[in-house]
């Protein structure tokens, strides 16, 4: 929800959906880093370094470093 125009708004409020994505844009923040959701960003680093889907797929299936030992031991 955007910030009211009024101390006590009443009627209709316009709500936004920002789980993914920025609601406040900094002009400075995104001249430096851009303003790509996480996963865009994902999408242009694997466009950048020539990584497919499916290898992306296998990837995301594979248990990360240490990951294994926690699935054994979980503390």
């Amino acid at each position: 929800m955007k910030k009211p125009e009024l101390e006590f708004p009443r009627g209709n409020m316009e709500l936004f959906d920002t789980t993914i994505g920025w609601q406040f844009v900094n002009p400075k923040m995104e001249k430096m880093y851009g303003t790509d959701s996480m996963p865009q960003t994902a999408e242009n680093v694997a466009q950048r370094f020539g990584i497919s889907r499916e290898e992306q797929d296998v990837r995301l299936s594979q248990p990360t470093e240490g990951e294994s030992s926690r699935r054994i031991r979980p503390f």
